[in-house]
């Protein structure tokens, strides 16, 4: 286990969450048609064709 895994800051909550999230980070390597980008937060950040005028509209 990390050597951060205990501790009460902001280090030792990423590494809990790393731990428990870890076997769906690498999904897309596991399986056939997951795609990399497989997932909300992902698209979400995505720039769609046009950029930032087409999504604030300036």
């Amino acid at each position: 286990m990390s050597k951060y895994y205990d501790r009460q800051n902001d280090a030792g909550k990423l590494t809990r969450r790393l731990v428990q999230e870890m076997e769906y980070l690498w999904q897309f390597l596991k399986e056939a048609g997951v795609e990399p980008a497989n997932n909300h937060t992902v698209r979400i950040l995505c720039i769609p064709p046009g950029g930032f005028e087409y999504i604030f509209d300036l």
